[in-house]
């Protein structure tokens, strides 16, 4: 009766982190941002939304491998998946945190965790968009640059960008002469 009670404590942690996950989760990504995006010179930290994907995935390994761990028997087993468990927990938690779009002073700095980290000085940039796509009632805004390289980073302005903010990427690039288009989409 003993072992049936201990393994039971698998699932019941399983829960808690179901339940905890979503609080971590969603303020992971601040977090970040005001501890290691918070200087003086920092215009904007913009968490990717795919990185909420990849620290929920995190969560979920954990989940799962406790279920799966409530029906292992064998000690072996259980040590082996909670090692690569710890591991793949690891991996995808810390790729989280490289789910960003960092705007400065100095620089403009894209990170993916699948496509690595791209830095771009400001005097890169060949050209500015502003959209405005309006559909009925509903209105959504980004601003995308494009640099030298032709790389091209759009931003959807949405909450962490304000009026505020895009005036001070405006008023940069157009320190830089370089064009900034205002478009409007209506649909």
């Amino acid at each position: 009766m003993m072992d049936r009670e201990r393994r039971t404590l698998y699932i019941i942690f399983a829960i808690v982190v179901a339940l905890i996950a979503p609080i971590i989760v969603l303020f992971t990504p601040f977090t970040i941002g005001m501890i290691f995006y918070d200087h003086a010179d920092k215009i904007v930290f913009l968490p990717l939304p795919s990185s909420l994907a990849v620290y929920s995935s995190a969560f979920i390994a954990v989940a799962a491998s406790l279920v799966a761990m409530y029906f292992i028997k064998k000690k072996g087993f259980k040590i082996a998946l909670s090692i690569f468990t710890i591991i793949a927990f690891l991996f995808l938690f810390v790729s989280g945190t490289k789910n960003y779009i960092y705007i400065d002073n100095e620089f403009i700095e894209s990170s993916h965790w699948l496509k690595g980290k791209k830095q771009y000085a400001w005097d890169e940039i060949v050209q500015l968009d502003l959209t405005k796509k309006t559909n009925g009632r509903e209105r959504e805004d980004h601003i995308i640059f494009t640099f030298s390289d032709q790389y091209t980073l759009p931003i959807l302005v949405d909450g962490l960008v304000d009026y505020k903010i895009e005036r001070q990427i405006v008023n940069r690039v157009q320190q830089l002469n370089v064009s900034v288009n205002h478009i409007v989409v209506e649909e």
